[in-house]
């Protein structure tokens, strides 16, 4: 397990704001667990869901055909499939993470791209539902448990179905 460095950048009551660094580029600003002690510029190093040979951050997405079906999986910039994302995002990636959630695990929630609160919560039922860590965050053990939503690669028959890639 690779880790990440957090910095406070403030900390009030039970809640903290933090930046989030995978491999030392920081990509996230977001809520961050406050643990005793915490202060604001602190710098935390927390174990995170990437591991050594985890593609980049995702940043867009890209269309698969296997087995028959079509799959838009979230990609990094490469299109590395075990690419990371959170609350903050947005883009096609986001889009086809949404789709999944609302169709694959009946999640009441919009498809819009932008990942805000929503999505975080649906992702956490999600992952209970996978029995990953339900932290809200998208990376490659979420990515492994995650069924999607295919597409039969059939123009007289296109069913939907959800499957995991």
């Amino acid at each position: 397990m690779q880790k990440t460095t957090t910095r406070i950048l403030a900390a009030a009551g039970t809640s903290a704001l933090a930046i989030t660094s995978f491999v030392g580029v920081s990509h996230a600003t977001a809520p961050a667990a406050q643990e005793q002690g915490d202060r604001v510029g602190q710098v935390r190093t927390v174990p995170a869901e990437v591991s050594t040979k985890a593609a980049g951050y995702c940043t867009t997405s890209k269309t698969f055909r296997k087995n028959g079906y079509v799959y838009t999986l979230p990609v990094d910039s490469n299109g590395n499939r075990g690419c990371t994302m959170g609350q903050g995002a947005g883009g096609k990636h986001v889009t086809a993470l949404q789709n999944a959630l609302k169709f694959c695990y009946s999640q009441s929630i919009d498809v819009d791209g932008i990942w805000g609160p929503r999505t975080t919560v649906a992702l956490k039922n999600a992952q209970k539902k996978m029995g990953v860590t339900a932290d809200g965050r998208f990376g490659p053990n979420t990515n492994a448990k995650t069924k999607w939503r295919a597409i039969k690669d059939d123009p007289n028959n296109p069913v939907s179905s959800c499957r995991t890639y």
